[in-house]
């Protein structure tokens, strides 16, 4: 991750729930063409989706899709941390 031994800064999405470790965070975008942008979401912080900087408005967007309200998206929901474990790293693409 990063070049020349620089990490990106990485958020995890937390939604809801009185603090970011406990809380629902964001674990997988999926789009069906009858129900459009869905979010599935995890209390695990182990599997919570992980996204980078660069990634931050594109996620916001598709948050909006997903009818999170803008007050939330207001608020603390980009929670920066430095862990990504295995297959949490969000490569772009929203599954089917």
């Amino acid at each position: 991750m990063g070049g020349a031994g620089k990490m990106k800064n990485l958020y995890f999405i937390w939604i809801e729930g009185l603090e970011p470790k406990t809380g629902e965070k964001v674990n997988s975008f999926r789009y069906s063409p009858e129900r459009g942008h869905e979010i599935e979401y995890t209390t695990r912080m182990m599997s919570a989706l992980r996204v980078t900087e660069d990634q931050l408005p594109i996620v916001r967007d598709l948050l909006k899709d997903c009818h999170v309200a803008d007050w939330v998206l207001k608020g603390r929901v980009f929670i920066s941390t430095s862990y990504c474990p295995k297959n949490t790293l969000w490569d772009g693409e929203i599954s089917e």
